[in-house]
């Protein structure tokens, strides 16, 4: 069995973000040095109809100045991902698909998020690291794909690899 790590971890991540919004909500973390991010003025009108959701999804945003909005609180869960990379990523996803905010646009943001957030190839993982991925994965509802349908579980025959060589 091979397991993409990556889009494990993703869908790890919108599984248990997109629980967290619809059970007991989630607890926002203050930040010591608010984040600026300014926008051109498109941009700010897109991250203002998508704010809502946003605030669902456990970040504290306030506009400051024309061009420019303060991320104050961030989501418990996002860990150290840097916040501006995730606003930013979000903004070309919805200027790429403007529908995303029409239909299921919390589903489509958390999206965005998990994989923003999800682990890379570029840090080693430990063998509790592993396990804890591979356990959090067979914990979901659907391990065997990502939310937009990329796949994350591939299983090879041992006759299959032994041909291979």
């Amino acid at each position: 069995m091979l397991i993409h790590i990556t889009r494990a971890h993703e869908r790890i991540f919108f599984e248990d973000l997109t629980l967290r919004v619809a059970t007991d909500g989630i607890a926002v973390q203050k930040l010591l040095y608010p984040v600026e991010l300014q926008l051109s003025t498109e941009d700010f009108s897109t991250l203002w109809q998508c704010m809502p959701v946003v605030e669902e999804l456990g970040f504290e945003v306030i506009p400051d100045k024309s061009d420019t909005y303060k991320i104050t609180g961030v989501p418990s869960y996002l860990g150290d991902v840097p916040v501006k990379h995730l606003f930013e990523a979000l903004l070309v996803q919805i200027k790429d698909d403007p529908e995303l905010l029409k239909t299921s646009a919390k589903e489509h943001i958390a999206e965005v998020f998990a994989k923003k957030a999800s682990l890379s190839f570029a840090k080693p993982l430990v063998a509790e690291e592993m396990q804890y991925i591979i356990d959090g994965l067979f914990s979901c509802r659907m391990p065997n794909f990502t939310n937009d349908g990329r796949k994350i579980i591939e299983i090879i025959k041992m006759e299959d690899i032994e041909k291979m060589f």
